[in-house]
């Protein structure tokens, strides 16, 4: 990378990071804002080799390197249209062209706009041919802020920008009481959940319980808040405009959600109550299922075990234990939680033999597609 991008760019301010432990001049580590005044360095950068997994550049350095892609005799710029031309555009992702080596094609204000950002909204550096315009935009705050750099495309290729409306919802607080509100309580499977990750629909729950006097949304085991009922089955969340709108299709269907998140993206999510009881297994059908799990491909193992209360633990060397939960299908439920505040979930399914055996376990995730690992 030095020797043959950014030596002859003259990117001084470039670097592939070897070593997490050295101390890099004048590099400014990101930040989060938990609440209001307080923020929270993050820790996590990625330090794999390749990709975008910890390169450092500053803005100088990057205006050279949007050079060498407007430049149609660069080495750069051949390579990546080559890559064009040969690389299958990732399927799951909307909204233009994205390809695999993180250029976004798509249309703003008529025009074509490349932006290069990966998959998380980190435009740094936007870039539209015909305008003969390149746009570098970093800064050390942990929010992604592609919608602010197509804002300002938009703004110099003179686009008025389209505004959808939001919806009118009720916001002053409206008396209910614990029995009315019980009618609303319940576990909630967030619907048509898919992402830059995969195709597959992602299961997603949520669970509104009643508390004393108050609706509380249980979004994690790590985060809930109470919520404030605004009148006509609306509930709103105390602190965002957000609210969620509850009401059944038909007398006889389950319970259904409508989530409006009126912020800058303005968009809604729908959520339906589950009916299904989870799954409740013998203590012979749990035992059947621990022993010694094996991953050829990643050469590692698992280890499953019933605890004194009755349920499944997974052991793993590396990572702490963890409880695997039954489902309200043949799914378990295995927790992953990065840091205090960020939780999402595994889900394991175990094969057995015409002997009712069990001959392998298959776990998948959003970024996971079927992992097998073989029972010893």
């Amino acid at each position: 990378m030095t020797e043959k991008i950014f030596v002859p760019l003259g990117m001084q301010q470039t670097k592939l990071g070897r070593n997490k432990e050295e101390v890099v001049p004048n590099h400014a580590f990101s930040y989060a804002e938990e609440d209001l005044g307080k923020y929270t360095v993050w820790m996590r950068d990625k330090t794999s080799p390749g990709g975008n997994y910890w390169i450092l550049t500053c803005a100088s350095d990057l205006e050279k390197w949007a050079a060498a892609h407007t430049d149609k005799n660069s080495v750069v710029s051949k390579a990546t249209q080559r890559l064009k031309q040969h690389a299958r555009p990732i399927p799951v992702l909307k909204n233009g062209i994205n390809y695999i080596f993180g250029h976004k094609i798509k249309q703003l204000a008529g025009t074509e706009v490349i932006k290069h950002e990966g998959v998380s909204g980190y435009s740094f550096l936007t870039q539209v041919p015909a305008a003969g315009l390149s746009i570098i935009c970093i800064g050390n705050n942990l929010d992604p802020y592609s919608d602010k750099t197509d804002a300002l495309v938009s703004f110099l290729l003179h686009d008025k920008p389209t505004v959808t409306a939001k919806k009118k919802l009720p916001t002053q607080p409206v008396p209910i009481s614990k029995a009315e509100m019980q009618q609303y309580e319940g576990t909630y499977r967030w619907l048509h959940q898919t992402g830059f990750q995969s195709a597959m629909e992602r299961k997603q729950f949520s669970e509104l319980k009643v508390i004393e006097d108050s609706m509380w949304l249980l979004y994690s085991a790590v985060d809930s808040f109470p919520l404030v009922y605004v009148g006509n089955g609306i509930f709103k969340d105390p602190d965002y405009p957000i609210w969620i709108v509850m009401y059944k299709p038909h007398p006889d269907s389950a319970m259904r959600a409508t989530i409006y998140r009126q912020t800058a993206s303005n968009d809604s999510i729908e959520w339906q109550k589950v009916t299904a009881t989870k799954k409740n297994y013998s203590t012979g059908f749990l035992q059947k299922l621990c022993g010694t799990y094996y991953s050829k491909h990643l050469d590692f193992y698992w280890r499953i075990i019933l605890n004194e209360k009755g349920e499944l633990v997974l052991k793993r060397p590396t990572i702490a234990d963890k409880i695997i939960e039954p489902g309200y299908d043949d799914e378990f439920k295995l927790p992953i939680q990065f840091h205090t505040n960020d939780e999402s979930w595994a889900w394991i399914t175990f094969y057995f033999t015409e002997k009712g055996e069990v001959e392998y376990l298959d776990v998948r995730h959003g970024r996971l597609m079927h992992h097998r690992f073989d029972k010893q």
